[in-house]
Formats: structure tokens, C-alpha cells, sequence
């Protein structure tokens, strides 16, 4: 079994929301506030995979955008590489991918 994602890492921050608690009527306190950087100072976007054996190989993805062509290379480069590092053969193994749109059917790609 092989399973694999992309993830996008920022430099500074998150994307997503951010909480904290304090009681009602207290001040809001100089640990409350999360600084941040114009711009959001950049993000890389990275593909990985892991097995039952452990981590695969991780590579970056371009632009920080995946498409179908960036997708079938990394599956025939990077995927490929990860199978042969543990000695898995192509026909034995489960692949678990997301459900992201440009994955579709890749299968004819992975043979």
C-alpha cells in the first residue's frame, strides 16, 4: 500500500483560522496577536508519498500549482523512484490517492 498528497507549507503563518481564548472583559494581550508579513513571504508546494516501509521520496511542485502534466511526472519520476527504493513491484502494490480533479485517471500512467 502506497499512499500519497501534496501539502503547501508557508513561510510565515497560516492560511487557515486562528483562535484564542480569553475570559469576557479581559484585555486582549500582546500573545493574542499573531504578527505577520506583507505579502505572506512565500509558500512551497510539495508531493510525498509513504508505504508501509516508511517515508517515499517528496519533491516540489512548480508554481505552487499542480497540473495534470506535473501530476503523471511525478508518478512516473518520483513515485517510481519510491517503489524501486524499497523494492516494490509496480503490479503488487495499492495506490491511494486523493480525490483532487487533476488526478482523474492516471492509471494508464503508472503501468
Amino acid at each position: 500500500m502506497v499512499f500519497s498528497d501534496e501539502t503547501k507549507i508557508n513561510v510565515w503563518g497560516s492560511d487557515g483560522c486562528k483562535y484564542f481564548w480569553r475570559r469576557p472583559g479581559d484585555k486582549l494581550q500582546p500573545h493574542h496577536l499573531d504578527l505577520t508579513v506583507k505579502g505572506g513571504a512565500g509558500s512551497v508546494m510539495l508531493w510525498g508519498c509513504m508505504t508501509w516501509d516508511g517515508p517515499g521520496y517528496a519533491c516540489t511542485i512548480e508554481d505552487g500549482t499542480m497540473k495534470a502534466s506535473d501530476y503523471v511526472y511525478i508518478l512516473s519520476t518520483t513515485l517510481m523512484d519510491s517503489l524501486n527504493y524499497y523494492g516494490y513491484k509496480q503490479e503488487a502494490i495499492y495506490f491511494q490517492e486523493d480525490n483532487d480533479p487533476i488526478i482523474g485517471d492516471n492509471s494508464e500512467y503508472i503501468k
